[in-house]
């Protein structure tokens, strides 16, 4: 709620209606998806109690994926609907939040210089990595040093491409009616926000793809075993933890 709240502010019928929603949309995730999560964790805490393979690690990335699609399409309705019944002024505060977002990503990684983005990458993988193995030993930081120098930077592909959502974004509303067939489109727009992702753009996710499936099986021969065993911890406390929020049938 709050993240829809950033780009538009509910009326009192909007709000009804996102409450209603967001209780169905949980209890769906707890009933369908939480156990789903706890089971991978399971399964990604015993793989890498035996060590991972790089088959083991582009299938843990593809289901983390599958995850987020099948989130992003099972609510992707109701945020369209939000929208399709959103004022003018409305909409206005909209746009104006896509131009401070843009504004903040241009300043953030398109206004520093290409070493700058790479120490800032390095600098926010390392502290992802250590959060769940703690501190780093010197050949990891070295092979993540070495991952950060190789990597395709697609900054101003972002941009671009968030631009023409926007935009299309823009021309969906401006012909918008609670019964158009723009529902679809509009709809399809936030279930699928890369389909029309470029070439060269797809090329660097897949390049940036392998080459982080690569790091990840360096840093995992790498692993002391107090690391190992920190991080099946991790993740067995993780999936204990949605089990217990799961509905069960």
């Amino acid at each position: 709620p709050w993240q829809i709240r950033d780009y538009i502010s509910l009326n009192d019928s909007q709000k009804d209606y996102l409450d209603h929603r967001l209780t169905h949309h949980l209890a769906w995730h707890r009933r369908t998806q939480l156990p789903d999560y706890a089971l991978f964790l399971r399964k990604t805490a015993k793989q890498i109690s035996d060590g991972l393979t790089r088959d083991e690690l582009v299938h843990i990335n593809s289901q983390l994926e599958i995850f987020g699609r099948t989130l992003t399409k099972q609510i992707a309705p109701d945020v369209a609907q939000l929208f399709l019944t959103s004022s003018d002024t409305q909409l206005t505060n909209t746009y104006r939040k896509f131009e401070q977002t843009n504004a903040k990503f241009q300043k953030e990684y398109i206004d520093i210089s290409e070493e700058k983005l790479r120490k800032k990458r390095l600098k926010e993988t390392q502290h992802y990595l250590e959060r769940w193995l703690g501190g780093l030993t010197r050949e990891q930081q070295d092979a993540l040093k070495d991952w950060s120098q190789k990597f395709k930077p697609i900054r101003q592909n972002l941009m671009e491409n968030r631009l023409s959502w926007q935009k299309d974004f823009r021309s969906l509303m401006a012909k918008k009616s609670e019964h158009s067939p723009a529902t679809k489109e509009i709809v399809d727009l936030f279930s699928r926000p890369d389909k029309n992702w470029n070439s060269e753009y797809n090329e660097k996710i897949i390049y940036n793809k392998n080459l982080l499936v690569t790091l990840f099986q360096k840093i995992d021969t790498l692993l002391t075993k107090r690391q190992r065993k920190k991080l099946n911890k991790k993740l067995t406390s993780l999936a204990r933890d949605l089990e217990e929020l799961a509905v069960h049938p």
